[in-house]
């Protein structure tokens, strides 16, 4: 089993919300899904001082795939420009920060 196969998607969570708020992100997860709209993305984050908000479903492999209700979010936040992002624990942390640091 590979090392990125043991790591859960919560561990993920922490790691990219601990990354984005020390890069100045404000950073939402809806911790208790059942009493929200399927498929919203897993991390919400905005950045005041580069005017950008941020969505970001997180998976645990590469192989894990969006639900159908994951895809309509995408699909809708990625139509009215949005800017979303799909990351695992195989994305490299590099891309991620340099994603957050984008402008």
């Amino acid at each position: 089993m590979k090392a990125q196969e043991t790591r859960t998607e919560a561990e993920l969570l922490r790691q990219v919300t601990q990354l984005a708020r020390q890069l100045g992100w404000i950073v939402y997860h809806t911790h208790r899904s059942q009493f929200s709209a399927a498929g919203f993305p897993d991390v919400h984050a905005i950045h005041v001082g580069q005017r950008r908000i941020v969505y970001a479903e997180l998976k645990r492999t590469p192989k894990d795939r969006l639900g159908p209700d994951q895809e309509v979010y995408r699909a809708a936040l990625l139509a009215v420009g949005a800017e979303w992002h799909r990351w695992d624990w195989s994305t490299p942390i590099e891309d991620i920060v340099r994603i957050l640091r984008a402008r």
